[in-house]
């Protein structure tokens, strides 16, 4: 029989040793093969996609102002936020901005420039077209292919707002961007009308009844002199006021000469002609004071019912004056807040592929990748620190 040598047995240390270096090789295997699996394979897909499968996309540019009839001038704290580069948001703007990028856009321009066919060219790469293979044709994956192709951007500084819409083709990409112009120009006209029939509808209907109310009076004033047969109770007072002060003018000489003739020639016989003419007058102011005041017929009683109507008239007259008045000043305030789209660049169309970056993604893919690679062992390093 042979005999066996026995191994040297190592010692402790030695075994700790042994033990931490092939720990050391398992983790220096480990970080190669992730090296090569975070970033090595995703750099190289990304070049052999961005170099040999992405399809060329093409951008067509618009830019536009939202402004207003009439232009407010800058506050001092707006001025002092503008120095430092900070401006208010404009509301009208933004509300622009938000619908191009609302799914009411979409379903506007479905319709007009078929969206659809568009972004599912069949030029394109499997990838970049519509439906993305790990989504459903749905309109909710429509409307997040739409908004991965429309880029919206504004300038606080400026108040300018760029639009760029990117597809497959430049005739496309100009379509839809001049869709996206005409569609914000219509929200726009939407607005404005909302606004004037907000405002000025109000004031409208207050003129009208007014107006309304004014003709009713009138109407109740002609029945009044038409059932009294009288065009101005005032006039016909004043004529009778007259008459009692001729008739009383009269009836003082018929007294004076009377008392007269008394003094003089009590036996005269024109005495008794100067009394019988006394009461004759005295029975006519009596009449003419009765036409004024005394029972229901009287004239004072038509002449309340008459100046009521005629204070209710001149009231509702004053109205319909202030409610025209307020009609005009409602339709220079809508007019004077109406805002309209004003272009500054026209949609253009590319003669040239401008997307996609190919260098710059798959450097972006590298520098991404290989970040994730740094922290991921910067990670792994200090745990084993740690647990040192």
């Amino acid at each position: 029989m042979t005999q066996r040598l026995a191994s040297p047995r190592l010692s402790r240390s030695e075994e700790v040793v042994e033990y931490n270096l092939n720990i050391d090789r398992r983790r220096a295997l480990f970080f190669r093969w992730a090296f090569v699996l975070v970033v090595v394979v995703p750099t190289v897909l990304s070049a052999l996609y961005y170099g040999l499968v992405a399809s060329e996309r093409f951008v067509s540019e618009a830019q536009y102002v939202v402004r207003g009839v009439s232009t407010q001038r800058a506050t001092g704290l707006d001025i002092l936020f503008r120095t430092f580069g900070i401006s208010r948001a404009v509301d009208d703007t933004h509300a622009v901005q938000n619908y191009l990028l609302s799914r009411d856009a979409v379903r506007a321009l479905e319709p007009k420039v078929k969206l659809r066919e568009i972004f599912s060219n069949e030029t394109a790469d499997r990838l970049s077209r519509f439906p993305r293979p790990w989504r459903d044709n749905s309109f909710e994956s429509l409307y997040d292919y739409y908004r991965d192709r429309i880029q919206i951007v504004t300038d606080s500084k400026r108040g300018i707002t760029t639009l760029s819409v990117t597809t497959f083709r430049a005739q496309d990409s100009l379509a839809i961007a001049s869709a996206l112009l005409e569609a914000a120009e219509a929200m726009v006209n939407r607005l404005n009308e909302r606004a004037r029939s907000d405002s000025v509808d109000a004031a409208r209907r207050e003129v009208q009844q007014a107006e309304a109310e004014l003709l009713e009076i009138q109407r109740r004033l002609t029945i009044y002199r038409n059932s009294e047969l009288l065009v101005d109770p005032t006039k016909n007072s004043a004529a009778i006021l007259d008459t009692i002060g001729v008739l009383t003018k009269e009836l003082a000489q018929a007294s004076a000469r009377l008392a007269e003739v008394e003094a003089t020639t009590p036996q005269s016989p024109t005495r008794q002609g100067l009394r019988a003419q006394l009461v004759a007058l005295q029975d006519q102011i009596a009449r003419q004071r009765n036409l004024l005041a005394g029972d229901d017929k009287a004239l004072a009683a038509n002449l309340s019912k008459y100046e009521r109507l005629v204070l209710e008239r001149d009231l509702a007259d004053k109205r319909l004056g202030g409610a025209t008045t307020a009609y005009i000043a409602a339709q220079q305030e809508a007019q004077r807040k109406q805002i309209y789209i004003e272009r500054i660049v026209n949609p253009n169309l590319p003669d040239e592929s401008t997307e996609p970056l190919r260098l710059r993604a798959v450097a972006t893919t590298a520098v991404v990748c290989f970040t994730f690679f740094a922290v991921m062992w910067i990670i792994v390093v200090g745990a084993k620190e740690h647990a040192q």
